[in-house]
């Protein structure tokens, strides 16, 4: 980022001293989105959801994440985060324990936008203290690092619950996760930097970073809602749908240790544009494939690409503002593109199939980079 838009820099924690709150907030605050897909064809196989129906659950949860994200945004730095974190993880975990018991439609939907609100309310203090790490791209890779190996766990399990305790099983055992998960919140640091007003130069970047955001998390989560939907296109049985989703984690925590271990040697640039390129082009080509080793192989890219690319995107951003206010907001917008994800492939794959999730991700995902490509210029050059 050119030094005109720079924030001065008060990093002050050591990876070591965020790396725990930080890591099983990232794990709690977006575990429906973890494993939406297998959420998803849950709500379908076992309470009746049509495909849209079930995009739908998605999204009322997400945006209540989002909308409660956005509002923290002016002041997470003003409240004593440690106590707010553990407050919404208490209330998360309630709603998920509701949500096994629930059976009337109405109720359930409201449960979920409860869930969301403290899902993003987590969201929103995660956010504003990774700009306190004085190697952020090191902490999101570990970040990811370690909740890939949960995400592992989790698709593991989550299929053998849904055939003895159907949905039900999924919600209480995120129930259970989030109700242990709470006490580690206390090392949060307390507060952040003193807040200061944005540069005139920044504020010129923030429609770049917001349309990314937005643009980037629609194409993501509506490819992501429906892999399920496509793996069983494939053939492949629920327990097998489970399998390959932990493989490609598995793929992603080989990308997250290498940009951990690789750091800041090669700048943020390259490894974006490497990645970001083939994203895209896994994205477009995943809904076509009919050869089930093809998937399997090209899912697992996808996953490892990813991963690397997410800490320098997110390295990006923090340097921005050393107050945490973008990449706060940055995250609520993400999380509103990331409602209508589910939504619009519902109706995508309702009118036009499953294949048409392919060039709705790469039109969408294209457009974002387009738009974010000015501030990884000036990010190179500051570099």
């Amino acid at each position: 980022m050119a030094s005109t838009n720079i924030s001065p820099t008060k990093a002050s924690y050591s990876t070591a001293r965020l790396l725990l709150p930080t890591a099983f907030a990232g794990l709690v605050a977006y575990q429906s989105l973890t494993v939406m897909p297998l959420l998803v064809g849950a709500l379908i196989d076992y309470r009746g959801f049509s495909p849209a129906g079930a995009g739908m659950v998605g999204s009322i949860e997400i945006v209540a994440m989002a909308l409660t994200a956005i509002c923290m945004a002016p002041f997470v730095n003003r409240v004593p985060r440690h106590y707010l974190a553990v407050a919404a993880t208490v209330g998360l975990a309630f709603m998920q324990f509701a949500s096994v018991i629930t059976v009337l439609p109405a109720l359930f939907y409201l449960e979920r936008f409860v869930a969301g609100m403290c899902a993003g309310a987590l969201v929103g203090v995660l956010a504003a203290t990774l700009p306190l790490a004085r190697n952020p791209e090191r902490v999101v890779a570990l970040i990811f690092l370690i909740d890939g190996l949960c995400a592992v766990g989790l698709y593991l399990v989550l299929p053998v619950l849904f055939i003895r305790f159907e949905l039900a099983g999924a919600y209480a055992l995120l129930g259970l996760i989030s109700m242990c998960a709470a006490p580690v919140f206390l090392k949060f640091p307390p507060t952040g930097p003193p807040v200061e007003p944005l540069t005139p130069a920044l504020r010129q970047n923030v429609p770049r970073l917001v349309g990314y955001g937005f643009l980037i998390s629609i194409a993501s989560t509506a490819l992501w809602a429906f892999t399920e939907r496509l793996a069983v296109k494939m053939g492949f049985s629920t327990v097998d749908t489970g399998q390959i989703f932990a493989l490609g984690i598995g793929a992603g925590l080989a990308g997250a240790t290498l940009a951990a271990l690789v750091g800041q040697r090669f700048g943020n640039f390259w490894p974006i544009v490497i990645t970001a390129s083939l994203m895209l082009l896994c994205g477009l080509s995943l809904p076509q494939l009919t050869v089930p080793a093809l998937f399997v192989g090209l899912f697992c890219l996808m996953r490892l690409v990813q991963y690397i690319h997410d800490p320098f995107m997110v390295g990006v951003v923090v340097r921005l503002d050393a107050q945490g206010r973008l990449i706060t907001a940055e995250a609520a917008i993400s999380l509103l593109g990331a409602a209508l994800g589910p939504f619009i492939a519902g109706q995508m794959v309702h009118w036009a199939g499953l294949a048409s999730l392919g060039p709705v991700f790469f039109i969408l995902s294209a457009l974002a980079y387009v738009l974010f490509w000015k501030l990884l210029r000036d990010d190179q050059i500051a570099g």
